[in-house]
């Protein structure tokens, strides 16, 4: 192999790595939109996916995605997630999910608005803005709560908090939530990595992304949101994009240094009596 060829694969090799990791988009129902970027796509089926890619699904819509080490998720209709890589495989902002895990499934974490779950299980949740509920078929898991405090919840048992009520487990899915469960998430999740296994399908460009499209982490948990200014920074030159950032900056204030850079650079200069004074000290 030549020394250019070995370059290549060089800097190849953290792409694949992430995108193994990130797994495979294996079935879509509805228009499955990927925010990719600063971009908005609609996304097929088939497409390799790449860590921080966004997928929103509509309302009667849902999606499957495939990683290398047979864990599935699913997610069912109305539902807005992120895909992770390495140890934390996803983050949900909202919505229903299913993760499946398989035979040779490494451990795994990932993150809601109302903490962090971690371990090795197949279980279905359904997080909102103030709620989670979970419940594990099989396996156990770890819920570390946002609001401290953590739980384990095993085979058959249910996690619900609501509202500022703390989380609790029971022995037993709550009948509202069984009934409220999207119906493809009762059976097994079908593995069709296989189907697409040289597939390398375009993503349908739809536009660039709008303040409407990503409002919803714009003003996500603190830990999640520090991203997101390098990632739509450029988005600023958009006026309509640039105002709403303005208009709802106490939610996200994070956003002032891009929005204002002259501030930040008069606030971060001194005086420079101040700095000779200094300089004469001994």
């Amino acid at each position: 192999m030549s020394r250019l060829a070995s370059l290549a694969l060089l800097l190849c090799l953290p792409l694949l790595a992430q995108a193994q990791t990130a797994g495979r988009l294996t079935f879509t129902e509805g228009q499955v939109r990927l925010l990719r970027g600063d971009q908005v796509f609609v996304a097929p089926k088939g497409l390799p996916l790449n860590g921080e890619d966004i997928l929103d699904t509509p309302d009667a819509g849902s999606l499957i995605i495939e990683q290398a080490d047979g864990t599935l998720f699913s997610a069912g209709g109305n539902s807005r997630l992120m895909v992770g890589s390495g140890a934390l495989r996803l983050m949900l902002r909202s919505g229903w999910l299913k993760l499946q895990a398989g035979d040779k499934s490494e451990p795994w974490a990932f993150s809601t608005p109302q903490g962090g779950i971690s371990g090795k299980a197949t279980l279905i949740l359904r997080s909102t803005e103030s709620d989670i509920e979970l419940f594990v078929e099989s396996g156990e898991v770890t819920f570390n709560a946002t609001r401290g405090g953590k739980l384990q919840v095993k085979t058959g048992q249910f996690l619900a908090q609501r509202g500022s009520k703390p989380a609790a487990v029971q022995p037993r899915p709550d009948a509202a939530f069984v009934e409220a469960m999207p119906r493809g998430f009762r059976d097994r999740l079908p593995s069709l990595a296989a189907r697409y296994a040289d597939a390398r399908p375009t993503p349908r460009l739809l536009g660039e992304v709008r303040y409407d499209d990503v409002a919803d982490w714009l003003n996500g948990p603190v830990s999640w949101r520090t991203n997101f200014v390098k990632r739509y920074e450029s988005r600023l030159a958009d006026t309509a994009f640039r105002n709403s950032i303005e208009a709802n900056l106490s939610r996200h204030p994070e956003w002032a240094r891009p929005l204002y850079p002259e501030k930040n650079q008069g606030n971060n200069k001194r005086p420079s009596g101040a700095a000779n004074k200094e300089a004469s000290q001994p």
